[in-house]
């Protein structure tokens, strides 16, 4: 628990039991990361940022813990893993929102390699003063150091009317910013979700690190995909009404060309959960999961999606 100085086993039975060591040696590296770095001081309001930083903390926990690992065997006596089965977890589960969480301990690993291996853990340590600003940053490790690209700071100018009104919780920001590693996540859950079993946005060895036809257990997920590199920043602000949701989600792109590719993509997504374009640029979901309407705008290097519950909120949302 960082800031406590204390690391908690929980147990069922009597007698406590440490099924292998990946866990202990990767929750052990966050107790020196707080130590000596102070993990409570790096913060995040975005889901994005969450995942930025969480990129080099667990990224950095999970190569020791590989690293430790690759030794058992090898000249060390370790604790035998756990058999496989049952993960004590249990209820609702949703693949897209797995993949978004997972992105610091599938990417983060690597990104961490690519600057121990050139800078030592010297490199590594200075880190923690400076996180990674983007997940871009951390699928593209490159993009970190020597001249950084921060992401463009993206602003909506609110035009609700008839009613809908901004979602402003209390004590966090009020409004989201998703990233690479999410606009992954939403076209990836298309590869496992029940409505259209046929078809997939994304290839599956496109987004699956494969070696030899099986998937790497320590990095299973590529997301760097064509529809979301060259991202360069998003905002997203969410509307009430009635009992009703509606967003807008606005998002710059390093060149008109990369906006148009994501654009290409997210058309696709909308064909593959059941959309029709009721005139130019208006889609319709009638059933399914995400039965809604959306607008899709695209301006150069930015793409602006609109949604609401039905194709006349969608001005009352977002006027133009």
């Amino acid at each position: 628990m960082p800031g406590e100085r204390r690391i908690v086993v929980i147990y069922s039975g009597d007698t406590p039991d440490l099924p292998g060591e990946a866990t202990l040696s990767h929750e052990l590296t966050h107790a020196l990361q707080d130590q000596h770095f102070d993990l409570t001081s790096i913060t995040a309001s975005t889901r994005e940022e969450s995942n930025a930083n969480n990129g080099l903390i667990e990224g950095d926990a999970n190569l020791v813990r590989d690293r430790y690992m690759a030794n058992c065997g090898d000249g060390w006596a370790c604790l035998s893993p756990p058999e496989s089965g049952s993960d004590g977890g249990g209820g609702d589960f949703h693949l897209g929102i797995y993949i978004l969480n997972f992105f610091p301990y599938s990417d983060g690993p690597g990104f961490v390699d690519y600057y121990q291996q050139r800078g030592g853990w010297e490199q590594v340590n200075a880190m923690y003063s400076e996180p990674p600003a983007s997940t871009e940053q951390v699928i593209t490790p490159a993009k970190y150091a020597v001249d950084p690209d921060p992401p463009t700071t993206v602003r909506i100018g609110d035009a609700a009317a008839n009613g809908w009104e901004r979602v402003r919780p209390e004590r966090r920001d009020d409004a989201a910013s998703l990233g690479q590693s999410a606009i992954v996540a939403m076209f990836a859950y298309t590869l496992y979700d029940d409505y259209d079993t046929e078809r997939s946005v994304v290839r599956r060895d496109a987004f699956l690190n494969l070696q030899d036809g099986e998937v790497d257990r320590s990095d299973p997920f590529d997301y760097g995909i064509d529809y979301a590199d060259g991202w360069d920043g998003d905002r997203m602000h969410v509307y009430r009404k009635d009992g009703e949701t509606a967003y807008v989600w606005k998002i710059t792109w390093d060149s008109p060309d990369e906006a148009s590719e994501f654009a290409t993509g997210y058309r696709a997504l909308l064909d593959h959960w059941g959309a029709t374009e009721v005139r130019d640029g208006v889609y319709r979901i009638d059933d399914g999961p995400y039965a809604d309407s959306l607008r899709l705008i695209v301006d150069g290097d930015t793409v602006t999606i609109v949604n609401a519950p039905s194709t006349a909120a969608l001005d009352d949302v977002y006027g133009r």
